[in-house]
């Protein structure tokens, strides 16, 4: 090559046509490499989100399966060996059935459109269904998600599984209801307490036997007390042979007679109780105004009688102990209704002096604002008197 020609493959800024070439080249290759990693960073970003919503569907469906009703609904049919499911469904409290997860319908973070989160519901079944005792089977639920990549090509399966439990009929072919992970817990109370727990009959658990102190074993465990035939049996029931007494000490501080456990309170006692000391939580009056009747607000004159009594400062004579309260006798004179006879002395239902302190406050409360007002007005003539005076 002539100079001549050589020169001419030299461009103004010094760089020959060649290595502009090479240069974009090295670029492109860049360029490319980038992409592609933007591409794979994607793709895992895909991938980590449609695992989450499977993880999150899972979660979503073991709370709903919790629900003895909605677990039934969704089984009652299908309950078999490798049975497949169409759906999971939650049975509301109205008694509509409502599908929750439904087989071959698409899940994900934007519902109608691709959100990086979508899977499809592939498949639903049951695994095998197991004898676990009497008429307690065992099985599991798989679900299987199908997660898209970019391109159809892409499609990959993930497998989640639930363990379910079923009680059925006597014969093993009717299924009675579900198991939930409560009963798991009470199963082990239960054997601990060296009980049966019966899962045809409610969950109960039966044939629990508490014994007292013998004469033989108090003295083996460094006690003195003696023979005390009492004892605790769990059959469909609570029954109490005898009293039940806590920390018994020549007196009873604790008798419960007739008790009735219900589905309102745990422990109700048919009469009065009393206590050295109550600790608690939470405190509930009954204020039900269908148990109520004569329903009106109290007088100004019988809410006023609150401000003649004494808040005083004391020590109790069996402890010693210093405490804040009122006196009883002063405050049956002004609410006798409001006043106990609790054994030879008298006890205050501290709590229902709200009413009477309540409609206090508020008349304050509209004196208060009463006052403000005329106070403003006050203020207004002032500034007003002192304007003029000062023209």
């Amino acid at each position: 090559m002539n100079t001549k020609n050589k020169n001419n493959l030299i461009k103004n800024h010094g760089f020959s046509l060649a290595e502009v070439i090479v240069a974009a080249g090295l670029l492109g290759v860049i360029a490319l490499g980038g992409m592609k990693i933007i591409d794979f960073q994607t793709e895992r970003t895909r991938d980590t989100s449609k695992n989450f919503q499977a993880d999150n569907i899972m979660y979503d469906l073991m709370f709903v399966l919790r629900d003895r009703d909605s677990c039934y609904e969704t089984f009652k049919d299908h309950n078999t060996s490798n049975a497949s499911l169409s759906q999971i469904v939650r049975k509301e409290l109205s008694g509509t059935v409502t599908p929750v997860l439904v087989k071959s319908k698409e899940y994900g973070s934007l519902e109608n459109e691709s959100g990086v989160g979508k899977v499809k519901i592939k498949d639903l079944k049951l695994g095998n269904v197991k004898l676990i005792q009497g008429n307690l089977r065992g099985t599991s639920l798989i679900v299987t998600f199908e997660k898209k990549g970019v391109g159809s090509a892409k499609e990959i399966e993930t497998t989640r599984i639930l363990p379910i439990k079923f009680i059925f009929d006597g014969a093993g072919t009717t299924l009675l209801r579900c198991v939930s992970e409560n009963s798991n817990n009470l199963e082990d109370l239960c054997s601990a307490l060296g009980g049966i727990l019966d899962y045809s009959d409610n969950d109960l658990c039966k044939s629990i036997s508490i014994k007292t102190f013998t004469a033989a074993n108090s003295t083996a465990m460094g006690g003195t007390p003696g023979p005390r035939p009492y004892a605790i049996k769990a059959d469909g029931a609570v029954d109490i042979f005898g009293k039940l007494t806590f920390n018994h000490s020549g007196g009873v501080p604790v008798i419960v007679e007739n008790g009735v456990i219900n589905n309102v309170t745990k422990l109700f006692v048919n009469g009065s109780a009393a206590a050295d000391e109550v600790s608690a939580t939470k405190y509930n009056h009954v204020s039900d105004q269908k148990e109520k009747k004569n329903i009106k607000v109290i007088s100004e004159k019988e809410a006023n009688r609150i401000l003649s009594l004494r808040g005083v400062s004391f020590n109790w004579k069996n402890t010693g102990e210093k405490s804040l309260g009122l006196v009883a006798q002063e405050v049956q004179k002004q609410y006798p209704e409001l006043v106990d006879q609790v054994g030879n002395g008298l006890a205050v239902q501290y709590a229902n002096l709200i009413a009477p302190m309540l409609e206090v406050i508020k008349r304050q409360e509209k004196q208060i604002r009463e006052n403000e007002r005329e106070l403003k007005k006050i203020e207004r003539a002032l500034a007003s008197t002192a304007k003029g005076d000062k023209k």
